[in-house]
């Protein structure tokens, strides 16, 4: 049997595994949030989200798909095309999981960026993209993204989160920077049950970049049928499967932070846990024991760190 085969067969023998169709799925939301809801599990915690101060709050499958719905016809009405592209510069809050899942949902290409980025990386970033559409919130705005507005042509709407885990709920109390929208009451306007743009399996979806220490950043594509291979490690080298309690602690602004801290437990229909707050020791051991996580994925550095709590 040649090689070629061989790969093949062995995608065909994942793909049963999973449960899914030999050909799917068209788009990557299909099995990170469809599925689930059709499965009968629109009740089963998505999201488990720990902000810096206040108390935690869960947002279920069901919950997570109805607010994907949303923003992904939100950039429809706004005028992008499957393949266009949307920023999102966030901390770790519900609306950057909304804003990549979204944006996946109607065919647009989401490049999330790390938020502790200057200003000039950050705006060669979007230029390269290039991106239409930017999702961050009223602080990252004015520090970051202001000063370089102007050298940021393509970008058209900016929309700022100014009450992070309150989906929908607009409009801000205390208004947004001048040239923004308000998230939340951008959001409320947009449809809960927008279907699912059919891209295929090789349609692009998710833009990473590289970090740009050695030379220019250079923006790394995957495909929508890479789900596949996040829900196939996600099952087998993380041990995830629906319900498992999951606590990914990776930057989202990195390739690690939305690969194995969205994708692939969110196509495992596991529980995400997440925190706002930066590493901090004593928290992080409350995480653990408050929530009963069961799967851990961390860095060889955050455990050393830990160790040296008395």
């Amino acid at each position: 049997m040649e090689e070629g085969s061989l790969v093949t067969d062995a995608w065909a023998g994942i793909r049963s595994a999973l449960g899914m169709p030999p050909q799917a799925p068209t788009n990557s939301t299909e099995w990170t949030l469809t599925r689930h809801v059709q499965n009968g599990a629109s009740d089963r915690i998505a999201l488990r989200w720990r902000p810096r101060t206040g108390l935690v709050a869960n947002f279920t499958y069901g919950e997570m798909d109805h607010a994907a719905s949303c923003f992904a016809s939100g950039l429809i009405r706004e005028g992008l095309v499957p393949g266009d592209v949307v920023a999102i510069l966030a901390g770790r809050i519900p609306e950057l999981v909304v804003s990549l899942l979204g944006s996946l949902r109607a065919g647009c290409v989401p490049t999330v960026l790390f938020s502790s980025f200057g200003c000039a990386p950050i705006q060669r970033r979007m230029s390269l993209g290039p991106a239409r559409i930017l999702v961050t919130t009223a602080r990252l705005y004015r520090d970051k993204v202001a000063p370089v507005r102007a050298a940021l042509p393509d970008l058209e709407v900016a929309l700022v989160v100014s009450a992070p885990g309150k989906l929908g709920e607009g409009p801000a109390q205390h208004g947004v920077p001048e040239g923004t929208r308000d998230f939340g009451a951008w959001l409320a306007q947009g449809d809960p049950t927008f279907p699912a743009a059919d891209v295929g399996p090789e349609g692009r979806s998710v833009l990473h970049f590289t970090s740009g220490t050695t030379g220019e950043p250079k923006g790394v594509l995957h495909a929508h049928e890479s789900i596949v291979a996040h829900a196939h490690t996600g099952r087998v080298v993380l041990g995830l499967s629906p319900g498992t309690r999951y606590w990914c602690t990776a930057d989202p602004g990195w390739v690690t932070g939305v690969s194995y801290g969205i994708l692939a437990p969110f196509a495992c229909g596991t529980a995400v846990f997440m925190d706002e707050e930066d590493f901090d020791a004593a928290r992080w051991w409350q995480n653990l024991s408050t929530e009963a996580i069961e799967v851990l994925y961390t860095s060889p550095t955050a455990l050393r760190m830990l160790r040296t709590l008395d």
